[in-house]
């Protein structure tokens, strides 16, 4: 089985990306876009990718077009957002496939390591730490996936939804999209979100 890799980016890139192309009327040139933001193609594009592949926008020929859910995420409040972005990453093959393998384990959790092996044959073109990272990143504010520092294992999230203080993102141009990064709760032990050379 092969999947289609995450992007290497953040949540709030992606809400911050999709704010923005709002703000110009919800269609722009890829090129003229990413001058705007005072960003190098090469850095924009894989924000594009993620907020495609979650189902926010399409880019036919060289722009760039905010779908209507994209729209709706924008205009969301913090907790629509994260359920809008949850149901969008449980449709994603790798999210499916580690929702279903995590669930097959009594304890729900699995060392870092066995993640690394599985998208080593799931993504082989891709570097999976990175994979990982990206993984770990919006798994947590989906309030999927999580890590515990203690056992050194990767979880899956099987416990009710907990709030946190939003905590805003800017990268580049874009604004900050006020999103919290809400980890699940720990398997046994503390969790981190910055692992596995996923963050940047």
């Amino acid at each position: 089985m092969f999947a289609a890799p995450l992007p290497d980016t953040g949540v709030s890139e992606i809400l911050g990306l999709l704010k923005v192309l709002d703000d110009q009327g919800a269609r722009a040139d890829v090129f003229r876009f990413a001058q705007e933001l005072n960003m190098d193609t090469s850095e924009l594009l894989p924000i594009l990718q993620a907020a495609e592949l979650l189902g926010f926008v399409q880019t036919p020929g060289g722009d760039v077009v905010l779908l209507p859910l994209g729209r709706r995420i924008v205009d969301a409040d913090i907790n629509t957002k994260k359920s809008i972005l949850r149901e969008q990453m449980e449709k994603l093959p790798l999210f499916r496939f580690f929702m279903d393998f995590l669930s097959n384990h009594p304890e729900k959790a699995v060392e870092k390591s066995v993640i690394l092996e599985e998208l080593t044959l799931l993504v082989p073109t891709e570097s999976p730490e990175k994979q990982y990272g990206t993984l770990l990143k919006w798994g947590r504010y989906g309030e999927i996936f999580g890590f515990s520092h203690d056992t050194g294992r990767f979880f899956l999230n099987t416990r009710g939804r907990r709030r946190r203080t939003p905590r805003a993102g800017d990268a580049h141009g874009l604004p900050p999209a006020n999103v919290p990064d809400s980890p699940g709760p720990p398997a046994a032990g503390g969790e981190v979100g910055d692992v596995g050379g996923g963050e940047r």
